[in-house]
């Protein structure tokens, strides 16, 4: 466990999305699983120290909307790019999840291209989806940590904790 703890850290492609989320400085934390007893431990754990919502996602008519757990807020993957300036999303991929981060990637283009930024949030994946599922998104995650890994917990804490928090 320690081993793929170790390498996982020491990967320098992680090393250059730690680097990026340091500079990044997130400001909203979403962590957005079906789960919502592995989302809400995930929250629990954190809040207080950081800006960390739980959030579920469901279909609606022709699009995705979130439900913020803590308020109760809806929003689009629309709305997240406009709303909040530097969010980090902790979400799977299960339903509806492919789709939220192709939805969010084309929003933030857009945002881009009107603002002249060249930015866009980070996004981890926290779960086992199938390689295939994986391949169709390649390229517009950040992260991806396999939640069935006994080390799962461990990596995400590591993120949270020394390269979000420590900024």
């Amino acid at each position: 466990m320690l081993e793929d703890f170790n390498q996982f850290i020491n990967d320098s492609n992680n090393k250059n999305f730690f680097s990026y989320i340091k500079m990044f400085h997130p400001e909203s934390i979403f962590v957005i699983l079906d789960s919502d007893f592995a989302r809400l431990n995930i929250v629990r754990k954190y809040s207080g120290r950081i800006p960390i919502f739980s959030t579920s996602i469901e279909r609606e008519s022709y699009g995705l909307i979130c439900k913020i757990d803590q308020s109760e807020e809806i929003l689009s993957p629309k709305d997240f790019v406009r709303k909040y300036t530097k969010p980090l999303f902790i979400m799977g991929i299960g339903l509806y999840g492919q789709l939220f981060i192709k939805d969010v990637r084309i929003f933030e283009k857009l945002k881009m291209a009107e603002e002249h930024t060249n930015y866009h949030s980070p996004i981890i994946i926290f779960g086992s989806p199938r390689e295939e599922k994986l391949a169709t998104i390649h390229g517009l995650f950040d992260l991806y940590i396999n939640n069935t890994d006994p080390s799962a917990f461990l990596k995400l804490d590591y993120v949270i904790s020394n390269v979000v928090i420590s900024n």
